[in-house]
């Protein structure tokens, strides 16, 4: 995803929260849906399609 720590330093918090739990929960995050990752976030589905849907989120699968 990001391999720029400038990147990651400058996300908002809950852009980081979003992005450490991706982190810590590659394998379980491959196989969520859009709501199941909202539900385990605590985050709107609509919240998570403004915020991520930017980031390369397929470079985790690598």
């Amino acid at each position: 995803m990001f391999a720029d720590y400038k990147k990651i330093k400058a996300l908002n918090d809950t852009n980081r929260r979003l992005y450490n739990y991706m982190i810590d929960h590659t394998d379980e995050v491959i196989d969520m849906n859009v709501r199941q990752f909202a539900d385990a976030n605590f985050v709107t589905q609509r919240l998570l399609y403004v915020l991520v849907v930017p980031w390369d989120v397929m470079a985790l699968r690598n």
